[in-house]
């Protein structure tokens, strides 16, 4: 079964107001409600994907170590991150 966030869950997941989720959407750096209405709703899936990209944009050239303790200090998020170091290795972190 598909789960879906309302946008009071999608702002609490994502730490920010409605308003300032609306301005991202408007500003199309965040997808649009899966199904618009009252309430709106996202597919939880999609929020996921939100999240990897902006974590992995967040990291990419963070230092290594730095990295992965930010990555350990958000381990509940259920993420995978594949942190590429400098020298093109990769490691996946959970």
């Amino acid at each position: 079964m598909k789960r879906y966030l309302t946008t009071k869950d999608v702002c609490d997941l994502l730490g920010c107001s409605s308003q300032t989720l609306w301005r991202r959407v408007n500003a199309r750096s965040f997808p649009p409600p899966t199904y618009p209405g009252k309430p709106n709703k996202w597919l939880a899936d999609v929020v996921t994907e939100y999240e990897a990209a902006l974590t992995q944009k967040t990291l990419k050239g963070m230092p290594l170590m730095r990295a992965e303790r930010f990555l350990e200090k958000n381990k509940e998020s259920g993420l995978e991150t594949l942190l590429v170091t400098n020298d093109g290795k990769g490691s996946w972190l959970k």
